[in-house]
């Protein structure tokens, strides 16, 4: 028995065809690197790399895994990956009322997709239930503002091999706590062993990964703290700031990113960047006053899942 077509309620929408494949796919990548870079998520220079790495993933056709809906003209259309998880990768679509809505419901009916938008205006997230999963935030490593509450008394030094694995296990639990409120279909056990593991795997060879800086936070002699730089390509990242219990201040934790961002640019990384969990708000505030801007919003679409899930956000 074939599939039967979604009901269409004002325009026209069908599945692309292979032989508009190609033309389609240079357009959905200058779309996506155009949101990227406005946004401030990706860097200019960017450009080739992003584009042909988009356009090398349609060799002949649809990719196994994808579908790609488009109106008549293909100046509309939807990219939803199906494998391993469902993802709307980019949409392009000027009104949710003229049928995309019943496109979305017949192809991840039963399930939530997870879909990136770039702080524009965007019909997808504006219509439809979901629920915020992460933010991506940049700033420039020449222009990080020393805040108010800032301790002269904090600083940052080396981790020494002995005691990473306290580091790992309370940066593991910490983001396995935030994360279960995001993700309510896992307990916080399972998100912080799945949290440990991918420490292990990103820190493999301790504090001497190459790319990696590691330090713990002090109070004149004692540890409050943890904290991980990554740098990559002029870009030192804000992995984590992990403060022990009972030394949960708001002027340590300002410190340790201002001492971050001090480490960043005597590395010679030109931007600087984190990503939060939204419950995460003495975090994205530290951020914010440091001067970093948030360029990435992550939400999980929740309306066409069976279950409500936790948390969702309704319109």
């Amino acid at each position: 028995m074939g599939r039967k077509s979604p009901k269409i309620s004002v325009m026209e929408i069908r599945e692309i065809e292979a032989a508009e494949v190609q033309a389609w796919a240079r357009s959905a990548a200058e779309h996506m690197f155009e949101l990227r870079t406005a946004s401030g998520a990706l860097p200019l220079t960017s450009a080739g790399g992003f584009i042909h790495g988009i356009i090398s993933r349609f060799r002949v056709g649809v990719p196994i895994g994808s579908r790609i809906f488009v109106n008549d003209n293909l100046t509309n259309w939807l990219w939803i990956s199906t494998s391993p998880e469902c993802v709307i990768v980019d949409a392009l679509i000027d009104s949710m009322d003229d049928g995309w809505h019943d496109i979305l419901r017949s192809t991840i009916d039963g399930t939530e997709a997870t879909f990136e938008s770039f702080y524009t205006p965007n019909p997808v997230v504006d219509a439809l239930d979901h629920r915020p999963y992460s933010i991506d935030l940049i700033a420039d490593a020449r222009r990080i503002r020393s805040a108010a509450n800032f301790r002269s008394d904090i600083y940052l030094r080396p981790m020494s091999s002995g005691e990473i694995m306290q580091f790992m296990t309370a940066a593991a639990n910490e983001r396995g706590r935030v994360l279960a409120q995001v993700t309510p279909r896992m307990s916080v056990n399972e998100l912080k062993r799945d949290a440990f593991r991918e420490l292990e795997d990103r820190l493999r060879d301790g504090v001497d990964t190459p790319g990696q800086l590691l330090y713990c936070i002090q109070e004149g002699y004692e540890t409050v703290g943890y904290a991980w730089l990554e740098l990559d390509a002029g870009t030192g990242y804000l992995r984590s700031v992990t403060l022990k219990a009972g030394c949960e201040d708001y002027g340590v934790r300002t410190s340790a990113v201002i001492g971050l961002a001090e480490k960043a640019r005597r590395e010679g990384m030109r931007r600087l960047a984190a990503t939060i969990i939204p419950p995460s708000n003495e975090m994205a505030e530290v951020l914010r006053r440091a001067g970093f801007s948030p360029v990435r919003l992550v939400t999980h679409i929740t309306e066409f899942a069976k279950v409500p899930a936790a948390g969702a956000l309704v319109h």
